[in-house]
């Protein structure tokens, strides 16, 4: 059942960004087109560049603001709101109903990232030639040198996808939690998700400095390079881990045992 709650909801999201992703890497070809005109210091020349720019620019921060608002809008009206009242009668588990929004959500943020990348090269082709090279070193400096190394890169790169799911169910807890009230739940989700991401902050303040005060010289400088990236990256993997799971709780019990569609 999850697979057509997924099916579904990349379909009505589909609908949003694939048309707004094309409308992006549009925009960039022909801003890039007319870049590549050599100006003759003629405004009726010039000014079409300069709005390509301005307007390619808008549409990146856009794709932002499009996955973040979709990523609220969704959640909050086919599951807080009055389609909540069609959702919970599916034969399907409040787990299926959080996983579907939470990975459609993720996909799109990732996605979106790519897609804003890809516009940016096609704007600057010089400079994005130059970002690959040095992304090309980076990589193979990373994994080349050994198993322990490229193990530790890969949980570094599974920690940023961690993060976008953090991000995503902070958002997701915040609206269940504004279920506690009657009244200006937006307003009172928007407070949660301050609280959320402040607890956070302090949180993660809190353990680098524990980390960096312990001595642990002793046993720590007998361990190997290899073996140092290794538990480097699966402590930031498993901080992330920690907190997309608290939250993840925090949302199921609250869709599970305290909904509230009134």
């Amino acid at each position: 059942m999850l697979g057509k709650l997924l099916k579904y909801e990349f379909r009505s999201t589909g609908r949003v960004f694939l048309p707004f992703y094309g409308a992006l890497v549009v925009v960039a070809i022909v801003t890039r087109i007319l870049n590549s005109v050599k100006p003759s210091g003629r405004v009726g020349l010039i000014a079409p560049q300069l709005i390509g720019i301005v307007v390619t620019a808008l549409m990146l921060g856009a794709v932002c603001v499009i996955a973040i608002i979709l990523t609220i809008q969704r959640f909050n009206r086919n599951l807080l709101g009055d389609e909540g009242y069609l959702m919970f009668t599916l034969p399907v588990g409040t787990d299926s109903l959080i996983w579907s929004k939470l990975i459609v959500s993720v996909v799109w943020f990732l996605l979106s990232a790519v897609f804003g990348l890809f516009a940016i090269a096609i704007l600057t082709p010089n400079l994005t030639r130059e970002i690959l090279k040095g992304i090309g070193v980076l990589f193979r400096d990373l994994f080349g040198h050994g198993a322990a190394r490229d193990f530790s890169t890969v949980i570094y790169l599974l920690s940023g996808v961690l993060s976008v799911v953090w991000a995503v169910l902070s958002v997701y807890t915040a609206g269940s939690l504004a279920m506690l009230v009657n009244r200006r739940r937006g307003l009172a989700a928007f407070g949660f998700w301050i609280g959320i991401t402040t607890v956070a902050q302090i949180i993660g303040t809190l353990l680098l400095t524990w980390a960096t005060h312990i001595d642990y010289s002793a046993w720590w400088n007998e361990l190997s390079y290899g073996t140092r990236e290794v538990l480097g990256s699966l402590a930031v993997c498993a901080t992330a881990l920690v907190g997309s799971a608290a939250l993840y709780i925090i949302t199921r019990v609250m869709l599970k045992r305290r909904l509230n569609l009134e």
